[in-house]
């Protein structure tokens, strides 16, 4: 399938990050590579999907190396565009990227002992690890773009906002001011962070279990957003906040672990699988329902039958799919059943 949109632009527009240059950079990656190689797979091996619930329809992009490349023409990579930096800010973009990901390949993203690293248990959910051996501000700029990025992503795909655009544009001014200082001025400069970052993680995941890269569909303070192997919790509003619908143990959702640039150490919550997986599953749940849903609304439109009808037939028709022995996951099951219902 190969009906994945991104709105498309020229190297005559604006940069969408300094707004003053023109876009003349091209392959651009909303998610850093270096970041997302630990859930969609490494360069040239990648195994990404994009789903449209509104639809609905799945798109998937397998690099060229994939054994599930089948197909020899060569499909985009969800997670790159052209003309959407300038070459400036791209390049200073990829400058953070380069001093902030070895160390989280390095000193987070394992699960050996981190002995440089404070710990603190916070319940059977999480532990807090705290350490002072990378400078804080860097590390928070570093995650500002990426949540920037993904939020600006979903925004040029479909159209619609998840965040409010205020909290866009402060962290746009923010990263066009800050980003083009040296690693060394960066450090030494007096910086005042908007937004504080909760950021969880979990060692202990499934590399190949579900994860995403998107901001939340749900609406609450702080913002959550699923980056790959973390998740962000974005407060952009005064008060303790809220945790009824992130399906993230309220315990672990508190500005007392946020990085906000004023602390003195990095923080990062390891987050136990049962409880990174619980994280996850509200985005699986949600979108296994929205999804079957728009499918049976479009199935009950072309078969002129009833919503309760089309509901039955798209559920029989999808378990023919997962038995049928070729190897369907679900959505992929249910992609199939749509297809030969309403062909």
């Amino acid at each position: 399938m190969k009906n994945y949109k991104m709105v498309e632009r020229n190297k005559e527009q604006v940069c969408l990050l300094c707004m003053s240059r023109k876009a003349d950079a091209r392959g651009s990656h909303f998610a850093p590579a270096g970041l997302i190689k630990h859930t969609i797979g490494k360069r040239n091996y990648e195994e990404a999907y994009a789903i449209d619930l509104a639809n609905p329809n799945i798109d998937s992009h397998f690099g060229r190396s994939n054994l599930k490349n089948t197909d020899p023409t060569p499909t985009a990579d969800l997670h790159v565009a052209d003309h959407i930096f300038c070459q400036q800010c791209e390049n200073d973009l990829a400058r953070i990227e380069s001093k902030v990901i070895p160390f989280l390949d390095k000193k987070i993203l394992v699960a050996s002992p981190k002995q440089e690293f404070r710990q603190h248990v916070i319940s059977p959910e999480g532990i807090l690890m705290e350490t002072d051996s990378f400078d804080r501000k860097t590390f928070l700029l570093f995650f500002y773009s990426v949540i920037w990025r993904i939020s600006l992503q979903q925004r040029l795909e479909s159209g619609s906002v998840l965040v409010s655009i205020g909290f866009d544009e402060t962290i746009r001014r923010f990263l066009s001011i800050w980003i083009n200082n040296s690693p060394e001025e960066f450090a030494k400069a007096n910086v005042f962070f908007p937004f504080e970052v909760v950021l969880l993680t979990s060692t202990a995941r499934d590399i190949e279990g579900a994860t995403f890269i998107n901001p939340s569909i749900y609406n609450s303070n702080p913002y959550v957003f699923y980056m790959g192997p973390f998740i962000g919790l974005i407060y952009y509003e005064a008060g303790p906040g809220t945790n009824k619908i992130t399906g993230i143990p309220a315990v672990l959702v508190s500005r007392t672990y946020a990085n906000d640039g004023g602390q003195k150490s990095v923080r990062v919550i390891d987050m136990a699988k049962e409880a990174w997986d619980a994280a996850n599953y509200v985005m699986v749940d949600y979108g296994h329902k929205e999804y079957l849903m728009n499918m049976v609304k479009l199935v009950a439109e072309k078969k002129r039958i009833s919503l309760r009808d089309a509901g039955i037939l798209m559920q029989h028709k999808t378990e023919e799919m997962l038995q049928s022995g070729q190897g369907f996951d679900w959505p992929a099951a249910a992609q199939a059943a749509f297809e030969s219902v309403v062909k």
